[in-house]
């Protein structure tokens, strides 16, 4: 499925993509890990419900698995 379509099933409201060229540890405050090859923050009306912290070639199905079901709990 797209990210559109979980949008609108999930009323999602906004799905961001971000490569911070500029900052490669993200914003200050965001406290995302140094050893980490991939982060993704999943937030509701400004307030993190989750943060997945995922280092090297651990993006795997398991991990894809946990990411979207904390989506969804944070879209209810």
């Amino acid at each position: 499925k797209t990210a559109k379509e979980f949008e609108k099933k999930h009323k999602a409201g906004s799905i961001a993509l971000v490569v911070p060229v500029d900052q490669p540890n993200g914003p200050k405050g965001y406290k995302i890990s140094k050893e980490a090859d991939v982060t993704v923050i999943i937030a509701k009306e400004g307030k993190v419900t989750a943060n997945h912290a995922l280092a090297a070639g651990k993006l795997d199905a398991k991990a894809i698995e946990k990411i979207v079901a904390d989506a969804k709990k944070s879209a209810e």
